[in-house]
């Protein structure tokens, strides 16, 4: 099976695409374990447990793998016979998966039960609500309340199982992303029938998925006009932050004709938007300011986010002023 990572995100994208071949291996040579190799041990417990992701087994029971055949050891392993299959999907170096490969993923859902309902919303905005400090983009809930008024459901897929979030999806015209792990849930499908939009937190993000959702889906597009802001996410003892927990911030410029025009959403309140999103940042910087001041060393992150947001306010992206600061 490969390594386990114990990011979600990345456990989809790295670590389930050898999987392929586990259908024709089990009608060749009958049931078989698959071994997994998970990249951390939680040592505080007496026994050494691994640290899986969430819904590890779900996803494994999806793709077609019960429990009881996976097999995690904690100590050298010898078999009389192993498969190593290829991964069949990349997630750094990403290309296109291959037909073979898409077919899987057709016959996984059909195997679960994933078809379009009816019944279920026909335009869905996917939210990072609740993730502001690890890793969003600024004044999402602007964002959100906007679609909210134009039709969309707000979905929140951290409360769904995976079958549930497959049916939405598939069931959708329409689906916008928050960039974030929820993205890595469409590498289980094989066809999403609705158009795909992306409003991305990161500057590599198109790069990245526009691959992996072509190949699914017929109508894909990402709003790419982001700036990004130094993470403050520092796990203790450590002395550089988790980027992937940075707060970023979409253009203010930009975002209302992409909004109009690929969403027929027409009455983007700028003023709003642009209050919001220095409160956010404000908010994240508070957060993150009493333990980062404490060492010299995260001193430097928490100035490198100072100057960056005076550096856009300068470049008159941000509103002015440095009251988001408060009393120093």
């Amino acid at each position: 099976g490969g390594p386990v990572f114990t990011n979600f995100g990345h456990f989809l994208a790295e670590s389930v695409h050898r999987l392929a071949c586990y259908q024709d291996i089990v009608q060749q040579h009958g049931p078989v374990k698959v071994i997994f190799q998970p990249q951390r041990l939680n040592r505080s417990f007496r026994k050494r447990q691994f640290v899986l992701p969430v819904r590890f087994y779900e996803v494994l029971a999806y793709l077609g793998v019960e429990s009881k055949y996976i097999e995690l050891p904690k100590e050298p392993l010898r078999v009389d016979e192993i498969w190593v299959a290829p991964q069949a999907s990349l997630f750094r170096d990403r290309q296109e998966i291959s037909p073979s490969y898409r077919a899987f993923l057709c016959s996984r859902e059909q195997a679960n039960g994933v078809i379009a309902d009816a019944t279920l919303p026909r335009k869905l905005y996917v939210t990072r609500d609740g993730f502001l400090l690890r890793g969003a983009y600024a004044a999402e809930g602007v964002v959100a309340s906007l679609m909210q008024q134009h039709g969309f459901t707000v979905f929140r897929p951290q409360d769904h199982d995976i079958i549930t979030q497959l049916h939405y999806y598939k069931s959708a015209e329409h689906i916008v992303f928050a960039e974030g792990a929820a993205l890595h849930i469409l590498e289980l499908m094989g066809h999403i029938p609705g158009a795909i939009t992306v409003i991305q937190r990161r500057k590599n993000t198109e790069r990245l998925f526009a691959p992996l959702l072509e190949a699914r889906c017929d109508d894909v597009a990402f709003f790419s006009d982001v700036h990004e802001l130094p993470s403050l996410f520092v796990v203790r003892g450590h002395n550089s932050a988790a980027h992937g927990s940075a707060l970023s911030f979409l253009d203010a410029q930009s975002l209302p004709a992409f909004m109009s025009e690929r969403l027929g959403i027409h009455d983007f309140n700028h003023a709003d938007f642009m209050r919001q999103t220095m409160s956010d940042i404000a908010a994240y910087y508070h957060h993150y300011k009493p333990f980062l001041s404490k060492r010299d060393v995260t001193k430097k992150i928490l100035a490198a986010y100072e100057r960056a947001v005076v550096r856009y306010q300068q470049d008159e992206l941000l509103s002015p002023g440095d009251g988001w600061r408060g009393q120093d």
